[in-house]
């Protein structure tokens, strides 16, 4: 029981050095050009798609995107139920949504009502709805860039599959 509650902290203080140091110098090669599509997308659409697999870094790119006053930053869409600061921000990037058509047009209707304008939505799979979809994949170098952030020396061989999750797991159990 000690062993586990030691591991949650070190899970939580790890967490907290990945978002404390999220800025745009730690973004993987993915993240850098997903981040630059968002910022030419948000100039002529309103809705933007961001979706990709499990632990390609979609939530730290969230991070950035509000660190770099792109947006305000929700992890999940029941944070809309308290409402959105005042003045309302001019975009929302809500992390967690689900791509099921009644629940993202649930969404739109609530940001239309707190006057926001523009929202990137953080699924997994792209929405069926009409908008800009961007996809973060990750790739080997985008492994590589999590690993010099993390200061894992160990390069990663060719047969490695990895993801960022894998590799915040692999520092975690490593120190």
């Amino acid at each position: 029981m000690c062993a586990t509650k030691e591991k949650m902290s070190q899970y939580i203080e790890l967490h907290n050095f990945i978002k404390a140091h999220a800025c745009v110098d730690w973004l993987t090669p993915s993240q850098q050009q997903a981040l630059d599509a968002i910022q030419n997308a948000l100039r002529s659409h309103h809705t933007i798609n961001l979706y990709g697999e499990r632990g390609c870094g979609k939530t730290f790119l969230g991070w950035i995107c509000h660190r770099e006053s792109i947006g305000a930053y929700l992890p999940h869409p029941r944070f809309l139920q308290g409402g959105v600061s005042s003045p309302s921000p001019s975009c929302l990037i809500i992390d967690n949504v689900h791509t099921n058509r009644a629940e993202f047009r649930h969404i739109l209707k609530e940001i239309q009502l707190y006057s926001v304008p523009n929202l990137i939505a953080i699924p997994r799979e792209p929405s069926k709805e009409e908008m800009v979809a961007i996809e973060l994949p990750c790739t080997k170098h985008d492994c590589e860039k999590m690993r010099h952030n993390l200061s894992l020396d160990e390069p990663l061989s060719s047969d490695d599959e990895m993801n960022l999750w894998q590799i915040f797991f692999e520092r975690l159990f490593c120190q």
